[in-house]
């Protein structure tokens, strides 16, 4: 896992280098292009063991020692701990938009809703990851589609 962040890293300088150095701008794109970015619940969550959360497939792969280094995503981008900071760096560069993934096994974490989750997820997480949106849409009212109720 730490070879395939090293190369993304080093590729993304590479690619950032080369619209640095190609001269690109902001302008270059078409004026409804969005910037944004994703991230998926496995490679940025971490907290694997941390409040109720459940196995998941991922975990049960990982942790059967199949990865060649032997790594796992109990800690990854440690986002679970880190998402305030993630979001205010994500305004601070200028996204525009973010789309991410919870992992199930936290919200259903075994064949019940993990209340405790869910209320995290719907008062903390949310709303947080909202300022991104509604930063570039000038206003923002949570809609029933955008947060559980």
């Amino acid at each position: 896992m730490a070879a395939a962040a090293a190369f993304f890293c080093a590729l993304l300088f590479i690619s950032v280098q080369h619209g640095v150095l190609g001269g690109y701008t902001r302008n270059d794109f078409p004026a409804d292009f969005v910037f944004g970015a994703a991230t998926s619940a496995y490679q940025y969550e971490g907290a694997a063991a941390e409040d109720g959360r459940g196995a998941s497939i991922w975990d049960t792969f990982t942790h059967a020692g199949k990865m060649k280094d032997k790594s796992t995503g109990d800690v990854a981008s440690d986002g679970y701990h880190k998402y305030k900071g993630d979001v205010k760096l994500m305004t601070e560069t200028g996204l525009e938009a973010y789309r991410f993934s919870i992992s199930w096994s936290r919200l259903i974490p075994s064949t019940a809703i993990s209340t405790q989750n869910l209320t995290l997820v719907n008062k903390e997480v949310v709303p947080c990851c909202l300022v991104v949106i509604c930063r570039w849409k000038g206003s923002c009212q949570p809609t029933g589609a955008q947060v559980l109720q």
